[in-house]
């Protein structure tokens, strides 16, 4: 409905997401954390740059892992969203499930009724919070470093016929993209 808000958040998982508006008008606000240092980071709002984009009927915006975001519907809106993880951002889907785990954690301490060998109340705590356990994650990352092995090889077995060096830097990339959480 019109004047309807998503409050200040970044999408689940920090993944990437997309939102295409079939019909109807969105105000969105985006801020970007100011950069310390090469490893530090401030995502206060108060020193955070931010600018807005106005998304009209036919229009799509693509939102960036992590990034803080607020959306209010200017007229009656209709939209369509997606949202995915791949090698350029599963590590930041594992900081964000190592921080579920750590609250879980906390909230399990706090309360203590779950015994600390009770892996599979943990998984399902995890499942509750985020959608995502950290056996399904693994097995997610292994079924993606498999089929980029497959690739990998095709196009080492290709490269007798003809030389294609992107292809394999590419893959090979994403395979140590995705081994570096593992």
């Amino acid at each position: 409905p019109r004047g309807s808000i998503t409050r200040l958040h970044s999408d689940v998982l920090h993944s990437f997401s997309w939102s295409y508006n079939v019909t109807g008008s969105k105000k969105w606000t985006f801020y970007i954390p100011n950069i310390k240092s090469d490893s530090e980071t401030t995502s206060d709002n108060d020193t955070c740059r931010s600018f807005e984009v106005i998304q009209n009927t036919g229009e799509t915006i693509f939102v960036s892992s992590k990034i803080k975001h607020e959306v209010v519907n200017l007229v009656e809106t209709l939209s369509i969203n997606h949202n995915w993880i791949t090698s350029d951002n599963i590590d930041n889907t594992w900081q964000c499930i190592c921080s579920e785990i750590d609250a879980i954690e906390g909230e399990i301490k706090e309360w203590e009724v779950i015994p600390e060998d009770d892996f599979e109340a943990r998984e399902n705590m995890l499942r509750g919070c985020i959608g995502l356990d950290v056996t399904t994650f693994f097995l997610m990352i292994l079924l993606e470093v498999s089929e980029l092995l497959v690739q990998v090889f095709s196009t080492i077995d290709a490269m007798t016929e003809k030389h294609n060096d992107n292809e394999i830097h590419d893959s090979a990339l994403s395979i140590c993209s995705l081994v570096k959480v593992l």
